[in-house]
C-alpha cells in the first residue's frame, strides 16, 4: 500500500494544493495541475518535521505534508520489491504457472514449488483470454487461504482488464489487489472469499 497525504506543494518555484501519493515508482501529485516524478529521478532528498524536499531535473520541490515527511523519505529511498509487493517472503511457497523473465524466476527460486495445491502464491502469466481458462481448475485445488496473482500485459487487445476480473470472478474469486508488475505487465490478485473458506 502506498502513502498518501493532503500537501501544498511548490515545484519549480510555483505552488500546487493536493494529495501527494507513493505508487509503485512515482510520486505523484493529483490536484488541479496533477504532475508525477519517478522515484528513482529524485536527487537532495530531504525531511525536516512535516516538509519533504527534493531535485529534479526541471527544478527543486517542496510539500508540505500532513504528518511526519521522515516516512515518505524512507519509503522513497527504500522501495518495495516487486516480490515484496507481491507478498513473496520467507515462510511463503510460490507457484509459477506460465512464461516469466529469467529474473524474476531466479528471485523466486528459493520459494517456489511446482504443486500449485500446496502454493501460498499462485502466479498465472495470462497473454490472452485463452490463458484464464485454466483458473476454473486452480480454483478446485488451491488451497483456501491461498492467492492467485494473474500477470498480464497493459494495453493490449488480445486480454484486457475487465475480461481478467469478470474470467476470475465467474470461478468464485475475488480481486483485491492491483500492482504494476513491471513497464509491460500489470498484476491482479485473486483470493477466495472468506466466508467460502473451508
Amino acid at each position: 500500500m502506498g502513502l498518501e497525504s493532503i500537501c501544498r506543494a511548490e515545484i519549480a518555484g510555483e505552488r500546487v494544493d493536493g494529495k501527494l501519493l507513493i505508487e509503485g515508482d512515482e510520486l505523484i501529485l493529483r490536484g488541479e495541475r496533477s504532475r508525477k516524478f519517478k522515484l528513482a529521478s529524485l536527487t537532495n532528498l530531504r525531511a525536516v518535521g512535516k516538509t519533504l524536499s527534493a531535485t529534479t531535473k526541471d527544478g527543486d520541490l517542496c510539500f508540505r505534508l500532513e504528518g511526519d515527511a521522515d516516512k515518505w523519505l524512507k519509503k522513497i529511498r527504500n522501495p518495495p520489491t516487486r516480490e515484496s509487493k507481491l507478498g513473496i517472503k520467507t515462510g511463503k511457497s510460490v507457484c509459477l504457472l506460465g512464461t516469466f523473465d529469467a529474473a524474476f524466476e531466479k528471485s523466486v527460486a528459493p520459494f517456489r514449488t511446482d504443486d500449485e495445491r500446496r502454493a501460498d502464491l499462485i502466479l498465472l502469466a495470462a497473454e490472452s483470454k485463452a490463458d484464464l481458462k485454466s483458473a476454473k481448475s486452480l480454483r478446485a485445488r488451491m488451497k483456501s487461504d491461498a492467492a492467485i496473482w494473474v500477470i498480464y500485459p497493459k494495453g493490449v487487445q488480445a486480454i484486457r482488464q475487465i475480461e481478467v476480473i469478470d474470467a476470475l470472478r465467474g470461478h468464485g474469486l475475488k480481486d483485491i489487489k492491483v500492482m504494476s508488475f513491471s513497464p509491460s505487465h500489470t498484476g491482479l490478485k485473486f483470493v477466495i472469499p472468506v466466508e467460502e473458506r473451508s
